[in-house]
């Protein structure tokens, strides 16, 4: 009977070229998926901000079913700078009890934000400002935009990523503005067609008042709640670089809320004529596609 022989394996260790080889190999695939990843993480925060803005959207026209108006941009009853009669509570208050925030906007009231401009109200001295402004609502934050909820531009108040629409082509012709108290029946150029709020981000120094705060402007600067749809001031465009210009961190463009309560994005590339008539409730003229 032949003897079996028994043959020990012997291991080998990787070589250093082999081990570099696998190296390289695992550094090209994380590369590969890093940017699915990234792309996939905003996406989710874009989906996000669209259903942000379509929360928005139930508020102001809960709001319109209750009052019959959609709510002011901010209120400054002479519409000049008297600080005796003026509170600046903006649009993003008045909606609080409609975005679950009833306590928080009974608080405000109880306040007398109300009846003087809501910047005075007695505050903490931890905070130097009324404290209900620093308050963080997930409804009014971009969860794309860097800075968050707190914005360090302004006083460190609560963000607002969502500014009213002031106008197309002229200051005061849109939807939400200084003293506004447009109904339905006012936007002629059809709700559809017609812009109510847009997304604006935290540009940085520069440019302090691109993002906004919901309570209201912290001044009587528009800038800080409403913005603008100029399109014979280029600055003014989506991502232009303008104060008063919306924006957003989402590529190529920003979502828009419209008076009919669907929200979409509109690319910065878009006619800039377009635009501004977007902007307006009614400029009479004739949207083609964009």
């Amino acid at each position: 009977m032949m003897s079996q022989k028994h043959y020990r394996l012997k291991r080998h260790a990787f070589t250093l070229i082999e081990l570099l080889v696998v190296i390289a190999i695992i550094a090209i695939l994380i590369a590969l998926l890093l940017p699915a990843v990234q792309q996939a993480r905003e996406a989710a925060r874009r989906l996000s901000c669209q259903n942000n803005m379509k929360q928005i959207a139930l508020a102001m026209h809960n709001y319109y079913e209750t009052h019959r108006i959609f709510p002011p941009g901010y209120i400054d009853p002479d519409g000049i700078t008297n600080p005796g009669d003026r509170n600046l509570i903006g649009w993003g208050t008045f909606l609080l009890p409609y975005v679950d925030q009833t306590p928080l906007y009974n608080k405000i009231s109880n306040s007398g934000a109300f009846d003087v401009n809501w910047t005075t109200i007695p505050a903490m001295k931890s905070t130097g400002s009324p404290p209900f402004a620093r308050t963080i609502l997930n409804v009014y934050v971009c969860p794309s935009d860097t800075m968050g909820g707190i914005n360090k531009d302004i006083s460190n108040y609560g963000t607002s990523n969502y500014a009213g629409v002031n106008g197309g082509n002229a200051i005061n012709n849109g939807t939400i503005y200084i003293n506004s108290r447009i109904r339905i029946r006012d936007i002629t150029d059809g709700t559809s067609n017609t812009a109510i709020v847009g997304e604006r981000y935290a540009k940085g120094i520069g440019l302090p008042y691109r993002a906004g705060i919901w309570t209201g402007p912290a001044i009587s600067n528009g800038y800080y709640h409403i913005g603008w749809f100029m399109w014979n001031h280029p600055n003014s465009l989506i991502n232009g670089p303008g104060n008063s210009s919306f924006g957003s961190l989402h590529e190529g463009g920003a979502h828009f809320l419209f008076s009919d309560g669907h929200v979409r994005f509109l690319s910065e590339n878009m006619d800039a004529a377009t635009y501004s008539w977007l902007g307006s409730i009614n400029d009479g003229n004739v949207l083609g596609e964009y």
